[in-house]
C-alpha cells in the first residue's frame, strides 16, 4: 500500500493521469483483497476518474470496476451498483471480453448487502460464461466461484450451489 501511495503522490506531482490511474486501482485493490474499509481509495479513484479522458476506454473500465469494490468496502452498496452498472455498459461498448469479465467481476464480493443479491448472481453468471468460451485468455473461476456459491446458497438455490462447486 506505501509503494502505490507514493506512486499516487509522484503521479500528481508529475501530472502524469495515467500513472495516478495506476496507482489508485493499485490502492483499491490492496484494500479489498486485504478486506480492509475502501475509504481511502474511493476519493483517489474518483480523482483518476476526473482526470483521464472522458471517452470509453479499458482504463476507464479498470477504474469503475475499482471504485465498485472500493465503495463495497467502504460500505456504500448502492455507490458500488451504480459502479458496476456503468463498468459494464462500458466494456460491452469497448467489445473488450477481458474488461467485461474483469466489470462482471467487481461487485461479486458484496455479499453482505442483500439488495444486490440478483446483481451478484447475474454477473457472476455471464462472467463465468464469459471465461468458459474465451478459455485463451487469463482468467481464473476462483473470481467467482466462491462468492457465487455463497450467493446461490443465500437465494434458496442449493442444487446450483453444489453444481457449481463440482
Amino acid at each position: 500500500l506505501p509503494t502505490f501511495t507514493r506512486a499516487a503522490e509522484l503521479a500528481r506531482r508529475l501530472g502524469d493521469a495515467g500513472m495516478f490511474a495506476a496507482a489508485a486501482i493499485g490502492i483499491g485493490n490492496t484494500l479489498w483483497r486485504q478486506g480492509s474499509d475502501g475509504s481511502p481509495a474511493v476519493p483517489l479513484l474518483q480523482e483518476a476518474l476526473s482526470l483521464a479522458a472522458p471517452a470509453d476506454s479499458r482504463e476507464r473500465v479498470g477504474l469503475l470496476s475499482a471504485l465498485c469494490r472500493s465503495l463495497l468496502f467502504a460500505s456504500r452498496p448502492l455507490e458500488a451498483q451504480q459502479a458496476s452498472r456503468d463498468a459494464v455498459a462500458m466494456a460491452r461498448r469497448l467489445g473488450d471480453p477481458q474488461m467485461l469479465y474483469e466489470a462482471l467481476s467487481a461487485i461479486v464480493s458484496g455479499r453482505w448487502y442483500p439488495e444486490g443479491l440478483a446483481q451478484r448472481i447475474e454477473a457472476a453468471r455471464e462472467g463465468m460464461e464469459l471465461a468458459g468460451r474465451a478459455p485463451r485468455l487469463a482468467w481464473s473461476h476462483s473470481t467467482f466461484m466462491g462468492w457465487h456459491s455463497g450467493d446461490l446458497m443465500e437465494s434458496g438455490d442449493s442444487v446450483a450451489a453444489l453444481a457449481d462447486a463440482l
